[in-house]
């Protein structure tokens, strides 16, 4: 179950790393036209805004809850682990528990490392900063932004970022909870190794 965890969390990145095709679903930079209606009063923006920073509010827990088991792992491996044992079961709890800090210890960096999706030279975004780079410059951003909020299109930018964040928190979220169950596990078997190794 935490191997396919693993496999199903790190998919994503070595598609990148490999070059793959991306998987079918994945995240869009442009909407259609016509897509919504212009939103002249702002309430559609100002809700989008709102569910944009309750995401981002749940990706800054992921990441501190990451950084709490990346220095556990370290602190945990350097106190329980620090001296390799003599007999086949203590070593084997000692590499199992190595093993699966290490395992914990990787998943919370790769939570914590910020993620640098594809820039998109389509993109005609005005808040998504992937979208904003795609310019070629300050002012070549600066008319589509203005484009964009003359027209009350705001709201399909926040979409896309919201989309887009969702994503990202959701790689965080799944890397988390490999971390924490790796950590415990790792936490537990360092402990009996410990006490097997230091009883009387």
């Amino acid at each position: 179950m935490v191997l396919t965890q693993i496999t199903a969390a790190l998919s994503p990145m070595l598609d990148r790393i490999f070059m793959r095709k991306p998987r079918q679903g994945g995240s869009t930079t442009v909407l259609p036209d016509g897509f919504l209606t212009p939103d002249e009063k702002g309430q559609r923006t100002s809700a989008a805004k709102a569910v944009n920073d309750l995401l981002n509010y749940y990706i800054g827990v992921a990441d501190s809850k990451a950084s709490i088991f990346l220095a556990g792992s370290v602190t945990a491996a350097g106190l329980l682990l620090f001296r390799y044992p003599p007999g086949i079961g203590s070593q084997f709890l000692y590499l199992a528990a190595a093993l699966l800090l290490g395992i914990s210890l990787v998943c919370t960096a790769l939570v914590i490392i910020p993620r640098l999706p594809p820039v998109d030279q389509q993109a005609k975004g005005g808040i998504y900063w992937g979208d904003i780079i795609a310019h070629p410059d300050v002012i070549s951003y600066g008319k589509t932004f203005a484009e964009r909020a003359s027209t009350a299109r705001l709201d399909e930018d926040y979409i896309i970022l919201n989309y887009k964040t969702a994503l990202i928190l959701r790689h965080k979220m799944s890397m988390l909870r490999i971390a924490i169950l790796c950590f415990v596990t790792g936490v537990t078997l360092a402990i009996l190794h410990h006490a097997t190794n230091h009883a009387g």
